[in-house]
């Protein structure tokens, strides 16, 4: 029997050439050892990857010095340029073929003692799925697949290319080997020869694994378990199988070039099988220290030891002679990649408030990880940081908040402080942000997009003083996520956020906390809660009425209305946060808070109101009666002197370009200065931590002040509150009608109105916007006119908004297109970026009037005419197909 390495219980006697029992081992062996011709090992370790199919390769295992560096876990190399490594090859002792792919695949030659390397083949169509040396040192061959085709390839090195040998139409590859002469490819339920004169044997069973035993044998492992040796020179019938076992047997790897074969098989079994005595000669036993093996993707022998990863994602090593499991390394952090393909595909442009698609796009491998981390990468200090965790309760919520935690931990976060069961409004974890002086906050929203499996889902990164990241930031997220070449992620287990205290996690500290109480406690510090409760308590014909829409703020409302103030239970409806919003649209205006509008006016409710998704918008509404955000603001700001807060005085007031010009009267009225900003939040927050700015809005339902850094829905209303208590103090029996006809008779009205026509097709909606841009170069001092009436309106102005900030001199370009007439009036177009699907066009139209007959009058009759002088401008009908908005408010 020739020598064929160190087997299991056996010694080898050179003199006699045999194997014998290790209990007859003289003390002085006789065998002469085999030189190795290990590379140098001072510089390398072995890479890992991970892909759909075989998740993580180790390169090499030559000898006892190289066995213990895979022992240990701190020198394992991951080669993260190469991610994901689908699969590699070794051309001769110090070099190997190391392929990485996805949608595109790259070939690289990697010297293994200096890691020098060099591209073969770059961006190549196709998936590799295999790697093989062939023939010379020079020469290996790729099996990819692509466009439903298994293709075989000799590598041309000089060339730097690929030589076709032979396609295969298929999709489905399992393995392929070369076997000295030719490849062998197992395909379905065949096993393929593939040289000139192609032959091929068809099993019963889908041949999953392959190993060459010869140069006319191939070894092949079936999904029914059976393992069989197939003689080419025998023809294209199957022989019988040499052995069968338990499960499919997914992985066949080669000790040397003997006859034993190391057989994993899907019931986490490996064994060491002896195809020529078609013998099992050991199993290789894995539960030392309660560390079972978990199905092996790969196996890579020598003669004595045997490196193994598994679907646990654990580097384990066996000692071959005593077949023993002899350590097991669990990857702390496990690196993940997108190739060029895939990066291509999640391409992440943060919109105005973070990213927002589809559910379904979230839960693509990877894109949740790729934006993760790109946002924590776009932090220059975020190592050693802490970090504010929550989300609105939308659905993946829970699963993507497990996965921050990991990213975190991964990107060297110190901790973390997230709300119970991942849940905050973005309005309490800005104020958590800036409570414990984070260093920023990941809140997971799509803020008033409707939730659920088929719907929209949303992350964004605010900063240290609690606001949305400015443009520099968001640039560099999505400039990280057009390069990303991998990402880490700890091998941690999930996380139970449903209860409160200190956890933790790896080497992350996680804090979970009340989602709603220092909320809370912030608004009772803002305002006169005393006053708001005695006026209620006074007052049982005030009724009032709070709907959460299914969202965040519901718990939120239940603590201030019920807790606080005394209300009963069903001054709140709508109060449990629902992965789905309960299939309602969480958006707080009349058409789809409708339910609110409805019960306002058949209960004769004299206050109601609605908050969205994530608690920052709000909805003021009475019996008969509708506040504009734009009004709403004005007003806010007009009575902020009954507001605890801000006894000292206002520091300015601020306003979105499109929002009505209400608060500048105000602003102007008591002497402070008036801002107008591009649509976003994130532009108030350098007025405010400039201590330029107190109280500012958004006609998109968005208000409020300087005491956190977003738009806050509860803060708004309960504002109104305060405000409506205070002036009953004098005004007895006043209510939100009579507040805002007092506020008309003071400042005159701003009639306003915005149409949204959502998700339309983007194509027509760019279209538009630049037939826009061409009308406006002769449109000034042109007479537009009504379409029903004689009304006419002349041009005075037309541009593209375009804002310079007064703190940091940052330029914000392109912000809406707008038409300004004589007599004050306007129209504004922008295209929204807090759509997920196709482009959303909003319409602005404002008129002001100090005509005391018109301050009752409906909005839309006041605003007809100048609604059919931006339609018929816009040309929106013929460039859209709509005939009517989405939502009119």
């Amino acid at each position: 029997m020739p020598y064929i390495g160190q087997l299991p219980g056996l010694w080898w006697d050179e003199s006699s050439g045999k194997y014998f029992p290790l209990s007859k081992k003289p003390s002085k062996p006789s065998i002469t050892p085999v030189p190795s011709t290990a590379p140098s090992t001072s510089s390398y370790k072995p890479p890992q990857r991970r892909n759909p199919q075989r998740y993580t390769d180790a390169i090499g295992l030559y000898d006892e010095q190289l066995s213990k560096r895979l022992r240990s876990a701190r020198n394992i190399r991951r080669y993260t340029q190469f991610y994901p490594i689908r699969a590699a090859a070794y051309l001769d002792s110090s070099r190997a073929v190391i392929a990485t792919s996805q949608i595109n695949s790259q070939l690289q030659l990697l010297d293994l003692c200096s890691d020098d390397r060099r591209f073969i083949l770059e961006s190549s169509p196709g998936s590799v799925e295999s790697v093989i040396k062939i023939g010379s040192d020079e020469e290996v061959g790729i099996v990819k697949v692509a466009f439903n085709q298994t293709n075989l390839y000799r590598t041309n090195f000089e060339a730097q290319s690929l030589v076709h040998v032979q396609s295969i139409p298929n999709s489905n590859y399992f393995d392929c080997a070369w076997d000295g002469q030719r490849f062998v490819a197992a395909i379905d339920k065949t096993l393929n020869a593939i040289s000139s004169g192609r032959k091929w044997v068809r099993y019963k069973s889908d041949v999953v694994s392959v190993a060459s035993a010869s140069q006319n044998e191939t070894l092949c492992g079936l999904r029914n378990g059976q393992l069989h040796i197939h003689d080419w020179r025998l023809g294209n019938k199957p022989q019988s199988p040499i052995q069968t076992f338990g499960k499919t047997v997914n992985r066949i790897a080669r000790v040397r070039e003997s006859s034993v074969y190391v057989i994993s098989t899907m019931d986490s079994q490996l064994q060491l099988f002896d195809v020529r005595m078609n013998k099992c000669m050991s199993s290789l036993r894995g539960n030392v220290n309660n560390t079972s093996l978990k199905q092996p993707f790969t196996l890579v022998a020598n003669d004595s030891h045997l490196c193994v990863v598994g679907e646990d994602a654990f580097l384990r090593t066996w000692s071959l002679r005593s077949s023993q499991l002899t350590n097991t390394v669990p990857s702390e952090y496990t690196n993940y990649v997108d190739s060029d393909g895939d990066s291509i595909l999640y391409y992440q442009k943060p919109g105005t408030s973070g990213l927002r698609k589809r559910v379904k796009v979230f839960e693509q491998e990877h894109y949740t990880e790729n934006f993760v981390w790109a946002t924590l990468q776009a932090q220059p200090e975020i190592k050693g940081s802490t970090l504010v965790l929550g989300g609105d309760g939308r659905y993946y919520g829970v699963e993507c908040a497990q996965k921050v935690l990991k990213l975190s931990a991964a990107a060297g976060v110190k901790k973390i402080i997230v709300g119970q069961n991942a849940i905050l409004s973005t309005p309490a974890a800005s104020n958590l942000i800036r409570k414990h002086k984070a260093y920023g906050g990941i809140l997971m929203t799509a803020s008033h997009n409707p939730g659920g499996p088929d719907n929209d889902f949303g992350i964004k990164y605010n900063i240290a003083n609690g606001g949305p990241a400015p443009e520099s930031v968001t640039n560099e997220i999505f400039n990280i996520t057009k390069t990303i070449q991998s990402y880490s992620i700890a091998q941690l287990p999930d996380l139970d956020l449903s209860k409160i205290g200190s956890y933790k996690h790896g080497e992350l500290e996680v804090e979970v906390v009340d989602s709603v109480a220092d909320y809370v406690d912030l608004l009772k510090s803002i305002f006169d809660f005393d006053l708001i409760k005695k006026f209620l308590s006074e007052n049982p014909s005030f009724k009032f009425l709070f709907d959460g829409l299914s969202g965040v703020t519901g718990s939120y409302g239940q603590a201030i209305f019920l807790g606080e103030l005394g209300l009963s239970k069903d001054s709140v409806q709508n109060a449990v946060p629902l992965p789905d919003f309960g299939g309602l649209h969480p958006d707080p205006n009349l058409t789809y808070a409708h339910d609110l509008v409805e019960r306002v006016e058949k209960d004769d409710i004299t206050f109601g109101a609605a908050s969205d998704g994530d608690g920052d918008r709000n909805m003021i509404i009475g019996k008969g009666v509708f506040v504009t955000p734009s009004d709403s603001v004005a007003i806010i700001a007009d009575w902020a002197h009954v507001i605890p807060y801000f006894k000292g005085g206002l520091k300015g007031l601020a306003r979105s370009m499109p929002t009505s010009g209400a608060i500048d009267r105000v602003a102007q009225a008591k002497g402070v200065a008036g801002y107008e900003v591009p649509t976003g939040w994130k532009f108030f927050g350098n007025l405010m931590d400039a201590g330029k700015l107190s109280i500012c809005g958004e006609e998109s339902f968005g208000t409020g002040s300087d005491h956190i850094r977003e738009k806050d829905g509860l803060w708004a209303i309960v504002a109104w509150l305060n405000i409506i208590a205070a002036a009953n103090q004098e005004h007895k029996g006043w209510n939100i009608k009579d507040i805002l006809q007092a506020h008309y008779s003071k400042y005159g009205r701003n009639f306003f109105s915005r149409y949204d026509y959502e998700e339309v097709e983007s194509e027509g909606a760019q279209k538009m916007i630049e037939h826009l841009q061409k009308t406006f170069e002769s449109l000034n001092g042109t007479q537009l006119k009504a379409t029903t009436t004689d009304t006419t309106f002349t041009v005075k102005e037309t541009g593209n908004f375009a804002y310079t900030d007064p703190i940091d001199g940052s330029v914000s370009k392109n912000q809406g297109l707008y038409v300004v007439f004589s007599d004050g009036s306007r129209i504004v177009v922008r295209l929204s970026g807090t759509g997920s699907a196709g482009a959303t066009i909003r319409l602005y139209v404002e008129k002001y009037s100090t005509e005391a007959s018109e301050y009752g009058q409906d909005a839309q009759v006041g605003l007809k005419p100048l609604i059919e002088v931006a339609l018929q401008l816009s040309k929106l009908q013929q460039f859209t197909g709509r005939d009517k908005p989405t939502v009119i408010t």
